[in-house]
């Protein structure tokens, strides 16, 4: 007898061992038998602020058109907790009688601190003789002499403030050594960093050796950084005690630290439509908003964690007349909505990451599901589903293509529709628990 089986596919084992049995029979061969484990790569949409989105479908097509629903997602705010709005773009660092180092704080996890400072150094063999104007303020700098050691680092930061296309820093730097000049390598090095989010610090300027007894002018562009960011100093000592660096006459231009550019990047629209009527779900100041046919609307009350994946969801139950909000699987406000769901136009496009003008920018989002019931979201907001195990899902997008311009609805009613341009695919680090696919939820 000769079977050949084919290719077979399992996608519901996540890990184990892979073992054959045979029953009753002598002397099988095998020809060709091979196992592999396919990579599974969770994905998730990326947005930043690019006038883009994933279509759901219409209204209609959705059925949602009346009576009760539920909207999840999962969304992860790449941005910090709290944003300086009212930013000091410049600091000089004052007088010797009143210091200031403007929009930095010394940093508490480096090695020391920046020194103000009017006059020279106190090391004579390095360090500027006066301010970079010679007008008698402070400047700042690094004291390379003990008890400092080769390494030594000393930072200053500031809070997150807004960026911009139009946002650059100016500053002037000193690195001397008068002792040995022609030993570059003694002197330390000088570094502008900036972070966006959760990202890493990436380095926006460098310089490292001697350059020299004038002061040197740094511009900087900080046009490829959006959404809120921090940028720091870094100040590290070389190999001499004649390495002093110093700073001067920092500036932020005006492109820099905005409140529109505050105001514009509190407001996070998740879901929502090109005329921005209809359903709304967005996050405004860190509290989840459920805007509802421009009728009604709730404003949670509990934070929405940045920097994290949370779940947010809003919901319309028709019966009880009532419109909720939950974030990570718990009720954070009900209040009583409209008699009916009456929505302006059925054939409204429900849009992800975009509600008339608003764009959402610095932000991930994954798993959304839709319900056409006010369903129990603390069952299984955590959990991985199947359309077979939840009667009432008619909406499942998982996002994970990693490619293309759509994703399948894994309730077989609706694909979503990526715009030209954008959103981006991101590999996603969210992970829920797995559900064994022979359970019916009821989250009704």
């Amino acid at each position: 007898v000769i079977s050949d089986s084919g290719a077979i596919y399992d996608t519901t084992h996540f890990g184990g061992r892979l073992g054959l049995f045979v029953f009753s029979q002598k002397s099988v061969t095998f020809s060709r038998l091979s196992y592999r484990c396919l990579q599974n790569t969770n994905y998730a949409l990326s947005y930043n602020g690019a006038t883009s989105s994933a279509s759901l479908g219409t209204y209609s097509d959705l059925g949602v058109i009346d009576g009760s629903f539920t909207l999840e997602a999962w969304i992860f705010i790449n941005q910090c907790n709290e944003l300086t709005c009212n930013f000091t773009r410049s600091t000089d660092f004052g007088s010797p009688s009143s210091p200031s180092l403007g929009p930095f704080l010394q940093f508490t996890e480096d090695d020391f601190d920046w020194t103000f400072q009017d006059t020279s150094t106190l090391s004579t063999t390095t360090g500027p003789t006066s301010d970079h104007t010679g007008g008698g303020g402070n400047y700042v700098y690094i004291e390379a002499s003990s008890p400092r050691l080769p390494g030594d680092q000393a930072i200053l930061q500031t809070k997150c403030f807004p960026s911009s296309p139009s946002c650059s820093l100016t500053f002037w730097y000193h690195m001397h050594d008068s002792y040995n000049t022609s030993a570059n390598t003694h002197m330390g090095t000088l570094e502008v960093e900036v972070k966006q989010g959760i990202g890493s610090w990436q380095t926006a300027f460098y310089v490292e050796g001697e350059q020299g007894p004038q002061w040197h002018q740094a511009i900087i562009d900080l046009a490829d950084f959006s959404g809120g960011i921090m940028v720091r100093l870094r100040g590290t000592v070389g190999a001499s005690l004649s390495s002093d660096i110093a700073i001067d006459d920092v500036t932020f231009s005006d492109g820099c630290g905005l409140p529109s550019q505050c105001t514009a990047l509190a407001e996070k629209p998740i879901i929502g439509t090109s005329s921005g009527t209809g359903i709304y779900a967005g996050v405004i100041n860190q509290k989840l908003h459920f805007g509802l046919s421009d009728i009604s609307d709730v404003v949670g009350t509990v934070d929405v964690p940045y920097l994290t994946w949370s779940h947010i969801a809003v919901q319309y139950d028709h019966d009880a007349r009532t419109q909720s909000v939950y974030v990570n699987g718990q009720l954070d406000q009900a209040n009583p909505a409209p008699v009916d769901n009456v929505l302006p136009d059925e054939t409204l496009a429900l849009l992800v990451g975009q509600n008339g003008s608003a764009v959402l920018d610095g932000a991930w989002i994954d798993e959304i599901r839709l319900w056409d019931a006010a369903v129990d979201v603390g069952v299984a907001y955590n959990r991985y589903l199947t359309a077979d195990q939840t009667p009432n899902l008619k909406g499942y997008w998982k996002f994970d293509e990693g490619f293309g311009n759509s994703s399948k609805d894994q309730s077989g009613t609706n694909d979503a529709t990526l715009s030209v341009g954008g959103p981006d695919w991101i590999a996603s680090s969210l992970e829920l628990e797995r559900q064994t696919s022979d359970t019916t939820l009821s989250v009704g």
